[in-house]
């Protein structure tokens, strides 16, 4: 099973338009977003829109493309490139 480090804010799978995993600042985010959509507007579309719209200059988000041709499989994974341990192992900004 997939467990994204603590700097991972997000893992989009495109193959079922959804989220695996998102942080809970940007789920509420991304839900306010798809309220004030329309209800045919691409996902896709909806996504760049989203990222847009994340106010954080820190996260970078990769795009990764699997296999080729007719059979693909891509996905979106967001990190906080801040993210960092301190001394003790706590979780901060570096």
């Amino acid at each position: 099973m997939y467990e994204p480090s603590s700097a991972t804010v997000f893992t989009f799978l495109d193959e079922v338009n959804d989220f695996q995993n998102i942080s809970d600042d940007l789920q509420i985010g991304w839900d306010q977003l798809q309220a004030d959509s329309d209800s045919d507007e691409d996902v896709f579309e909806l996504f760049e829109k989203f990222l847009a719209k994340v106010d954080n200059d820190s996260i970078v988000c990769f795009t990764i493309t699997t296999g080729g041709g007719p059979v693909s499989s891509t996905v979106r994974i967001g990190i906080d490139m801040n993210f960092s341990f301190d001394d003790e192992g706590e979780i901060g900004e570096a």
